[in-house]
This record gives structure tokens, sequence and C-alpha cells, in this order.
């Protein structure tokens, strides 16, 4: 099989002939040595895309370049601090809830700026996709633009104790406004034209700690999952397998993120308790995505150690699982670590 038979056929529930590798390889080293040149300024916009092309079987359509250290400030006057392979952006500041509560009426009182042009945006995201699956060659590419329902971002531009406050004394505010993003991946997911040649969707909602979710589930239950369910209803209508992204220990929703019909599950965070043997006997048709611990293990474990995690999560969870990092593959991860988890996922037959 090639990359792209091995990671259709996990998605869509048979026995590839190895387990497939998924990841997002923002490593300078592992970087270098699959493509095999130098990583500069002037060659990055195509170093990086072969050395994906040549180490992995998937990605997803947000390939990050290595960016020079700066900070810049968006339009509302936050702040987005940017380093070599990452950058974090600073919460809306409301003086109390009260000012947060008159901006979300604002977006709500103009909801034509909200929704901007659907098929526009979708057509821009699918020549974004397509440059980028050309530039990688023959892997899969899983679609990845603003198709949910915004409960993520919509946190995360408030501050999570904002919106708790929000949460509290504003319940019917945050629910149109997540109506409003519902409405709006509705109509860019029925703008949609290349859903035949995808391999999936990737839908990322970040809902937990190491501890467990972030909100309480009851919460999670009441305001998101049903919207989240109308959104992967829609993808599956269009063809798409739903690979769902979240950070952190997932057990105590897992029921629910399967029962909203999530195909598959990334990153499988191993040092928050989730383990691909647990996941696979309590949900066995969930395909896994990830699970190799890329905090303590790929940095300072041994390249057997690292093979060893890999064999053991392919014996306790294929052949419907996709061997990855349970985030990224960073730049603290030494090459001999990233080369072991590629290479005995490689090596393996079913």
């Amino acid at each position: 099989m090639n990359s792209n038979e091995r990671v259709r056929t996990v998605m869509r529930g048979g026995v590839p002939d190895r387990p497939p590798l998924f990841d997002l390889l923002r490593n300078d080293e592992a970087i270098e040595f699959y493509a095999g040149e130098k990583l500069t300024w002037e060659n990055r916009d195509t170093i990086v895309y072969k050395a994906i092309g040549a180490a992995l079987d998937a990605t997803k359509q947000f390939i990050r370049l290595p960016e020079a250290p700066r900070v810049e400030r968006t339009t509302d006057g936050r702040k987005i601090t940017h380093q070599r392979w990452t950058y974090w952006e600073e919460p809306m500041m409301f003086a109390e809830v009260n000012d947060a509560a008159k901006y979300l009426r604002s977006v709500l009182d103009n909801p034509d700026d909200f929704m901007g042009d659907p098929p526009a945006y979708v057509r821009e995201a699918e020549r974004d996709y397509h440059q980028k699956e050309s530039a990688i060659g023959d892997i899969a590419l899983f679609l990845e633009m603003d198709t949910t329902e915004g409960f993520h971002s919509f946190y995360s531009f408030m501050g999570v104790e904002m919106f708790a406050y929000l949460i509290a004394d504003y319940p019917d505010l945050i629910g149109a406004y997540l109506d409003l993003g519902v409405d709006r991946a509705l109509r860019r997911i029925s703008a949609l034209t290349n859903c035949d040649k995808l391999p999936g969707v990737f839908y990322g909602v970040d809902l937990a700690f190491n501890s467990g979710p972030l909100f309480s589930p009851a919460f999670l239950r009441r305001v998101l999952f049903p919207r989240m369910e109308i959104v992967i209803d829609a993808y599956h209508q269009k063809g798409l397998p739903v690979l769902y992204h979240s950070d952190g220990n997932l057990w105590l929703i897992m029921d629910d993120l399967v029962a909203l019909g999530i195909d598959a599950l990334n990153p499988i965070e191993a040092n928050a308790g989730m383990d691909p043997g647990e996941l696979r006997a309590r949900f066995p048709n969930l395909v896994l995505v990830g699970g190799i611990d890329c905090s303590q293990l790929l940095p300072f474990g041994s390249p057997a150690e690292v093979a060893a995690a890999v064999r053991r999560a392919v014996r306790a969870a294929g052949p419907g699982y996709i061997v990855g990092s349970s985030t990224e593959l960073h730049s603290d991860i030494p090459l001999a670590n990233v080369q072991a988890m590629i290479e005995t996922a490689r090596e393996w037959r079913y």
C-alpha cells in the first residue's frame, strides 16, 4: 500500500499492510534528515514539505513552518508572540463580564460580518489544501479549516476565567454565539467540493487538562456536545470521517465523544492517562491516532524504549491504530528517537 491507501484503509475500518504514521513534524534535525537537505530561511517552504512527505503517511492541513521570533498585535490590540515552531495569543482583556457580554451582543447584532462569505472561504481553503497536497507528495492530508462550532476559539479568545463568568451570567448569549458558529460551519461544509479526495477532516476542540475535563461534563453535554453532533453529522453527510483532537485526560467524556460520531481520536496523551490499549478495549471501532508520549519518552527516553512503546501500542490497538506522538514531533526530541518511532512502525506487518 502507499500512504494514502494505508490511511484511508484504517479510517474506513479496514486492515492496512502496516500501521500508518500521523504526526506534526516540527523538528529541525528530523526535517533535515528526511529531506536530505539543510533547512534554511530561504528553502523552508519546500524542505519542510519534502521532509513530511518522506517521513510520514499523514498529517493535517495546517503545516507550520519555522518563523523568526517576533511579537505582533491583532487589530483589537492583543499580543501574539511567535517562536520558531509555535505561537501564543493573548485573550481579549475585558474589564468585567458585562463588557464581554456587550462584545458578544455586537457580534450577534451583525451576523453577516461574522458569517463572511462561506463559499469564498472554502475556495481559499481548498486552494491552500491542494497546494500543500502537491508539496508533500503521496501522503494523506487531513482537511483542517474553521468549520467547527467555535467553542475552543471562543473560550481561548475570552480567556477561561471570563468565559466561566459568561457561563454563569449570560448562558443564552453563549448559546446564541455557538449557534451562529454552527450555522457558519454548516454553510462552509456545504460549500466543500473535494470531499471524495479527502482522507478525513481534522476537528480540534481542546477540552481537558492532564487531570480531566476543563469544563464539567454536565455543562459540555448541555452546551457543546449537541452542537458538535450537528457539525459532525454534516461532515458525515459529505462522506468525511472525523478525526477528533483534544489533549488531556478525556475519560469522563469519552462515551459522549464516541456517541457524537467521531471516527478517530488524537493525540491520545499517554501522560494524561489515555492508554491505547484501554481505549481499544472500550471502543473497538474507534480509530486511534497518536499515543507515543512526546513529553517524557520521546525527548528523554532511549531509541529502544521508543521502539518498545510503539510495538506495545500497535499490539494493543492495531490494526485500527495510526502511530504518532502524543502531540507533535518537536525540536527537543532527538533524531534517533524520531527514527525509532518511524522505523518501528514501518517494519511492522499485519
